[in-house]
């Protein structure tokens, strides 16, 4: 095709035979060759995407190992009920979860309960997951020496094991449970010593039974919390010294009522385990706020729970939790079985609460050797039911 530039010649210049004519020809259909060239050359110059380019951000980031096998029973109709128990009897430790877990595990229809209890398993001693990944390289290197590091490394001690280059950054702070380099003064080795501060504030009507809070650890009583206001109640507050490492806390609402020479029992479990992990040492604080908010005579309301441990001020581990009203709340079995007739037949007025209840060996983790809850209740008899720790005020 004929280039646009060559259809501007004036017609005066139509004969080749004028002079200069054939010069001036070439010339305009050179200018119009470099046109040409001019236009598609940036078309030419983009640049090609490289194949890293291409496949950038299509890697997506690895789920936490427990997560995957979370997700993997969702998807394939396991229920909730059921995760939860595995988690706390055989599943592994898990890590942080990263915002990939978590936006994995909604997408399966993980609850907000289940999420909030897979945190919690990730905040327990910091970053487990991170140092599983670093040991694993480091144990496999040969015996080669390694290379130096980095100079901000050289006031770090060195680790048992060559480490990998990023391992010096990750372990710069100890986890919560290391045992403090001068041992504290009457804390023996292997103990802790943990300040308790508890309250617990419910609405009670003037139509209602009053419900004490009893406070469980590993399936002993720790403590009895009287109910008190939202006005003018202050924690309750006392020590203990526990083994240092992984405890589980678990929050029942109970009456002991007598009924002739014996006594009627009932109480109801909150869903949520709570875990307090202290290290060897003093300095341990753990704070239990139990709030009911409701708006009588309108609404059931709910049930507030916080839980923090601290040490020297700083927090190691920080829990909330929001439930329906007790009343919701799932019965004891073994209390639900004191009403029964001396030949063991359920009254039919407790045949509903015998299908909802849960068992007291069910609150535990099945590593652990928790007393039953007839040793427990025997116990509870020894204080009249009201076992306030001695050294609270």
């Amino acid at each position: 095709m004929i280039p646009r530039a060559l259809a501007v010649v004036p017609h005066s210049c139509c004969s080749l035979s004028a002079p200069g004519l054939v010069g001036r020809w070439l010339m305009a259909l050179l200018l119009a060759g470099s046109l040409t060239l001019g236009l598609a050359s940036p078309a030419a110059a983009m640049p090609v995407p490289g194949p890293a380019e291409e496949s950038g951000g299509e890697e997506a980031a690895a789920l936490d190992p427990v997560v995957q096998d979370v997700v993997s029973m969702l998807e394939r109709g396991v229920g909730e009920a059921l995760v939860v128990r595995w988690l706390e009897s055989s599943a592994p430790e898990s890590g942080a979860l990263s915002a990939e877990d978590l936006i994995a595990l909604t997408e399966a229809g993980a609850s907000e309960e289940l999420i909030g209890q897979l945190l919690d398993r990730g905040t327990s001693p910091a970053s487990e997951r991170g140092t599983e990944m670093e040991a694993t390289p480091a144990a496999q290197e040969p015996a080669a020496p390694a290379p130096p590091l980095v100079p901000a490394a050289a006031s770090t001690p060195p680790p048992a094991a060559p480490p990998a280059p990023a391992a010096p950054s990750a372990k710069a702070q100890p986890p919560a449970t290391q045992p403090p380099v001068a041992p504290a003064p009457g804390v023996a080795a292997g103990q802790a010593r943990v300040e308790f501060e508890m309250l617990y504030a419910p609405v009670v009507g003037e139509d209602e039974e009053a419900w004490d809070l009893y406070v469980y650890l590993d399936g002993a009583v720790l403590a009895w919390v009287p109910a008190s206001t939202l006005l003018r109640g202050d924690p309750m507050s006392f020590q203990r010294t526990l083994p240092a490492g992984r405890h589980v806390l678990r929050l029942l609402l109970e009456r002991h009522e007598r009924s002739g020479k014996s006594y009627r029992h009932y109480a109801r479990v909150e869903p949520r385990q709570w875990v307090l992990e202290v290290g060897e040492g003093a300095g341990w604080q753990a704070r239990l706020d139990v709030k009911e908010s409701r708006f009588r005579p309108f609404a059931d309301g709910d049930m507030e729970v916080s839980w923090q441990v601290l040490r020297g001020g700083e927090v190691t581990h920080n829990a909330e939790h929001r439930s329906e009203a007790p009343g919701g709340w799932a019965p004891l079995c073994e209390e639900v079985e004191t009403f029964f007739d001396s030949d063991g037949r359920v009254p039919l007025a407790f045949r509903s609460e015998m299908k909802q209840c849960v068992r007291w060996q069910a609150l535990w983790p099945e590593d652990l050797e928790a007393p039953s809850r007839t040793e427990v209740r025997q116990r509870l008899a020894q204080y009249d039911y009201r076992p306030k720790p001695l050294d609270a005020r």
